[in-house]
């Protein structure tokens, strides 16, 4: 280095000029040396070629004499190895053959001038450890090499005064307390942006801590009075009175309006310490998402932002958040949002999960089934109609099923024909007894007591099938009870052709009518 400095020197005395597009002579040194750059030829500062002239020089002769009264360099020497690495003494100077190559073993003397030469020298540039570390390893070696340039590096205080340094405290994490819903917001301010066509140029930016439900309103200037009148209209007013409302120290954010505002609220305003503000990191990582989102669909001169902003705010609103696992507007509004796609596509997993929800309420008391007595549910319908009114009619006769749980029945009063639905049928209940007295009784009274007396002992009178009471030439009869008696045809076993007619309930069908004892509209 210092030679190549009165070289330098020697061509400025005789006026010889070195070129500066085409000199390669002593690069590295000069660039040390940071030379001027003039005109018409390059010169070296006097002050610097200065320094470097008193700077301490390690050279070989000095190396090789100070490891001769080094008692550690002269237990290297003896033990000719050092954990596998090779020590040989070459030209009076010990060296050690490194996986780099034939390293210098500096002796402890000179460690303190290597640093300083490969540390804290104008072309060092008091670098960190790796940095130093690399440099003295181009020549020279000695035992815990690593460690001694870390103490050294850690130790300097022109270093350890400025270096930016990672933080070895680090306290723990503590919740700011979200309470219910809607009881603590986090507002921040976004811009300066292109000019929109309505010519807003900022977005605030509200959080509410518990749901992380996020709301952005772009506006035309950042002024105290306008932030707080987009609290009011966004927030307030939208969403009820809040507690507690968290901002940076934004003078627009904590000056006398912001405190007009929420000192009738009663609520706490807070603010981060200047050197920890990530007390507001909610609200500003949500001003980073929206930004990425908006990002995609702006123009290429960046002025329309403000129109997908909204729907920025909605795609953050509608999407999973990892911390909650639920999306901020289902914990707002205790429901799923509903986007153009699920309406058009419903999901069947949705589908069946509320057919299984339904069908717990799902109710089968009575087999429903062709030949059936029931009630159906009809409530008259019209003028004058009253609370007293029927809602119920019937008998009426199952006669078939028809598709989804319908069914068509035959009222026996009226004979109409009519469909229902399954729930709206309830079974009919006859009291046999009292029927089969009545029946008796009326069969008593049209002349039919000689037959009913004369009949075997093993015939039975029983009732005609129900769904033969459709035939035109079945005659029915109401009782005063309400409950209803059928003229029905009998013979005897015997085989006799004419057969007699005799009155008799109609609670005996469905038994009959299983045992296969009805032919045609003839009871056998």
């Amino acid at each position: 280095m210092v030679e190549a400095a009165a070289v330098l020197e020697r061509l400025d005395t005789a006026g010889v000029t070195l070129e500066v597009g085409k000199c390669t002579f002593g690069a590295t040194s000069i660039e040390y040396l940071r030379h001027h750059l003039g005109p018409d030829c390059m010169r070296s500062l006097q002050r610097l070629v200065t320094a470097i002239e008193k700077f301490p020089q390690l050279m070989e002769d000095l190396v090789a004499a100070v490891q001769q009264r080094s008692n550690q360099c002269r237990d290297l020497a003896e033990r000719g190895s050092y954990k596998g690495m090779l020590l040989r003494t070459t030209d009076g100077v010990l060296k050690a053959r490194t996986d780099e190559g034939c390293r210098t073993v500096l002796p402890v003397e000179l460690w303190a001038t290597a640093f300083n030469e490969a540390h804290g020298s104008i072309w060092a540039g008091h670098l960190r450890e790796p940095q130093t570390l690399a440099r003295l390893k181009r020549a020279f070696w000695w035992p815990q090499m690593r460690a001694s340039v870390a103490a050294w590096v850690i130790g300097r205080q022109d270093c350890g005064s400025r270096k930016v340094r990672s933080k070895l405290v680090v306290p723990p994490l503590r919740s700011v307390g979200v309470g219910e819903r809607c009881d603590r917001w986090a507002m921040d301010l976004a811009g300066l942006l292109h000019v929109t066509p309505r010519s807003n140029t900022y977005v605030v930016a509200f959080v509410e801590y518990l749901s992380k439900y996020a709301i952005a309103v772009a506006v035309p200037n950042r002024a105290a009075t306008t932030v707080a009148r987009t609290l009011m209209e966004e927030v307030m007013l939208r969403h009820g009175s809040f507690r507690g409302l968290l901002t940076n120290g934004a003078k627009e954010l904590v000056g006398s309006v912001m405190e007009e505002l929420t000192q009738p609220l009663q609520a706490k305003h807070t603010t981060p310490v200047p050197y920890w503000p990530n007390l507001v990191g909610l609200v500003q990582r949500f001003n980073r998402t929206w930004k990425g989102v908006v990002s995609m669909t702006t123009n290429a001169t960046q002025d329309d932002w403000g129109e997908w902003l909204p729907a920025a705010a909605y795609a953050y609103k509608s999407a999973r958040y990892t911390a909650t696992g639920f999306a901020p507007f289902e914990i707002m509004y205790g429901r799923l949002h509903r986007a153009p796609g699920n309406l058009l596509r419903p999901e069947r997993r949705e589908s069946d999960r509320q057919a299984r929800y339904y069908d717990r309420g799902v109710r089968s008391d009575f087999k429903v089934r062709d030949g059936l007595l029931v009630w159906a549910y009809k409530p008259p319908r019209g003028p004058h109609i009253t609370k007293f009114r029927h809602q119920w009619r019937g008998p009426a006769v199952l006669l078939e099923a028809i598709d989804f749980d319908n069914h068509r029945i035959l009222f026996l009063d009226t004979r109409e024909k009519e469909v229902v639905h399954c729930s709206a049928l309830v079974p009919y209940h006859v009291d046999d007894s009292v029927l089969q007295a009545q029946a008796l009784d009326l069969a008593s009274s049209l002349g039919d007591d000689a037959a009913a007396s004369s009949a075997p002992d093993d015939e039975v009178v029983v009732a005609l099938p129900v769904r033969l009471l459709t035939w035109p030439h079945t005659r029915l009869h109401q009782t005063e009870a309400g409950g209803f008696l059928a003229e029905v045809a009998r013979r005897k076993r015997t085989g006799m052709n004419v057969a007699e007619r005799i009155w008799v309930s109609l609670g005996d069908y469905e038994l009959l009518w299983r045992d296969g004892r009805v032919e045609g509209n003839v009871l056998t």
